[in-house]
């Protein structure tokens, strides 16, 4: 291996035109054209216009939970902090040997299937914790802790289906179609935090989680026209585009869990 070179000029040369010793990183830098943003017209018009519409609603309501976890689940269970978090690292630990699973299921049964049924399993999660806020049962523990297992140990089904989903409907290249997806998703975190703060304030705890699966709802009603669009596409485009975007699961975490 040579030695790496001590001139400013030097490097920068390397780091443009790339080399043995150097991952080229600033060479792969698209420069932004004005002319490209003609384009988001066609895509947001598009199917996977839809689906990133599908996602922003569903990341919003993600985000309004996520963001109040530990104080709704103090304010609404009575659950500490410090068991909430146990709960949350036991779930997503358990969950992980599901990334597998979910990349099979995604390619025997197609990305809509796995991401609607993703979708339905959290709104049945958020709404057995809405009852059980706003109800008080006399032994409320079994119940919470069997829905956030559900809400939490979902997330492989989810993260793996979005991604898959939005590759293969991109109309345009992958690359700028995942980087349109994770914007959406950053966008509605931050959003969903302060949605989900104010609906706190204004109706009490119990209600973020009425919210959220208000979000669910309007995002599986996005997603489900779309088994036509993923449908219509050849088998042969669509296993293509799996060896293309499977990806190890720590590349596939959007930006909202």
């Amino acid at each position: 291996m040579g030695a790496f070179p001590d001139n400013p000029r030097q490097v920068a040369h390397l780091a443009r035109h790339g080399g043995p010793n150097a991952a080229a990183v600033v060479g792969h830098i698209h420069r932004l054209r004005l002319a490209d943003l003609s384009k988001l017209v066609t895509v947001f018009k598009s199917d996977f216009g839809v689906f990133l519409g599908s996602w922003f609603f569903f990341s919003v309501g993600i985000s309004s939970f996520s963001s109040l976890y530990p104080v709704l689940m103090l304010r609404s269970f009575g659950v500490g902090v410090a068991t909430s978090s146990m709960l949350m690292s036991i779930a997503t630990l358990v969950s992980i040997p599901l990334y597998n699973l979910a990349g099979r299921l995604s390619s025997r049964h197609g990305p809509v299937q796995l991401l609607s049924a993703g979708i339905c399993a959290r709104m049945i999660a958020l709404i057995t914790l809405g009852v059980v806020a706003y109800f008080h049962p006399s032994s409320p523990a079994v119940p919470v802790i069997v829905a956030f297992g559900l809400f939490q140990g979902i997330w492989p089904l989810l993260s793996v289906a979005s991604n898959d989903l939005a590759a293969e409907l991109a109309p345009i290249g992958e690359g700028t179609a995942m980087g349109l997806f994770n914007a959406a998703a950053a966008a509605a975190s931050a959003l969903g935090a302060i949605a989900g703060g104010a609906v706190a304030d204004r109706f009490g705890y119990e209600s973020v989680n009425v919210f959220e699966a208000a979000g669910a709802l309007l995002s599986l009603l996005c997603v489900l026209p779309l088994r036509g669009a993923y449908n219509a596409k050849s088998p042969q485009n669509r296993s293509i585009s799996r060896v293309r975007i499977n990806r190890p699961p720590f590349c596939n975490a959007p930006a909202v869990a």
